[in-house]
């Protein structure tokens, strides 16, 4: 699946004053990368943007799992 994208330097994760800091927009462009999105990535993004606070990107994110006829877990 991940064959056909393209490689990247730029962390997802990183350490800031002993706290894991997420860089979702990072995750995000790892995301839309992906040549397929699958129920299990997309519930991973759209988990992350809630646990973080961006509650109307995740809420977006559900809106399109709808659309392409898929269901959030």
């Amino acid at each position: 699946m991940f064959e056909g994208m393209p490689k990247s330097n730029e962390p997802y994760l990183s350490q800031e004053k002993g706290k894991s800091v997420v860089q979702l927009d990072s995750v995000t462009k790892i995301f839309n990368m992906m040549p397929e999105r699958d129920v299990v990535s997309r519930n991973t993004v759209i988990a992350g943007n809630a646990q973080n606070g961006i509650y109307e990107e995740a809420l977006r994110m559900v809106g399109e799992m709808g659309n392409a006829n898929m269901k959030p877990d």
